[in-house]
C-alpha cells in the first residue's frame, strides 16, 4: 500500500514538474519571438 502512494505521489511529482519545465519553455520561446 505505502509502496503504490508513493508511486502515485512521484508520477503526480514528476508530470507536475513536466508542465512547469514546458511552459517555462514556451514562455522562453514567446520572449525570443517578440
Amino acid at each position: 500500500m505505502k509502496k503504490r502512494a508513493y508511486k502515485m505521489v512521484r508520477i503526480i511529482f514528476y508530470h507536475r514538474q513536466t508542465t512547469l519545465l514546458g511552459r517555462v519553455n514556451t514562455i522562453a520561446e514567446e520572449f525570443r519571438r517578440g
